[in-house]
């Protein structure tokens, strides 16, 4: 299993039901390093058997059907309780995402999306012993 950045619950309430599952944490790679560094510590601390990184999708691709539909799951509001619950996501805001929705959704969009490099590949590796 499969449990992305983007998901709507904490990956630890997500965790908590895997059972005998072998769950993969797949990583939406922030532009704020401190971020992408806390979503890897908390899918570790839970029991996320590898991280999974994603590299296609900085620039979000052009979908008449999701587009049609207000189908932008980076727009969405509110924000996934994933972002919420994270402790850097959260300080990076002048009022809670549960006060100010809005900012908190402006702000995940400044910081969605990072191109990465081998080397951010290798610092990302840095951080954790998961495959």
């Amino acid at each position: 299993m499969v449990s992305s950045t983007l998901s709507v619950d904490p990956m630890e309430l997500v965790a908590a039901e895997f059972g005998d599952t072998q769950a993969l944490f797949q990583l939406y790679t922030p532009t704020d390093r401190e971020l992408a560094a806390s979503l890897v510590h908390r899918a570790q601390v839970a029991g996320y058997k590898g991280i999974v990184v994603t590299l296609d999708s900085w620039v979000t691709g052009w979908r008449p059907r999701d587009l049609t539909t207000a189908n932008v799951p980076q727009t969405a509001r509110p924000l996934p309780k994933q972002l919420h619950s994270d402790p850097v996501f959260r300080a990076s805001l002048a009022r809670p995402p549960e006060v100010d929705p809005q900012a908190a959704v402006l702000r995940f969009m400044q910081i969605f999306g990072n191109p990465l490099t081998w080397d951010d590949l290798s610092w990302l590796r840095s951080m954790t012993s998961l495959p």
